[in-house]
């Protein structure tokens, strides 16, 4: 039962990380978009 747990919170990091990288990365597409409009 201890492996489930492991499991568990590992896919919860994974899903964590990858919500903080689509954040970060959609900031970064509205700057560059941002940099293009202004030149």
């Amino acid at each position: 039962m201890g492996h489930m747990d492991t499991a568990k919170t590992a896919r919860e990091k994974a899903f964590n990380i990858y919500r903080i990288f689509s954040r970060f990365s959609m900031d970064l597409i509205h700057r560059f978009r941002r940099l293009h409009r202004l030149q």
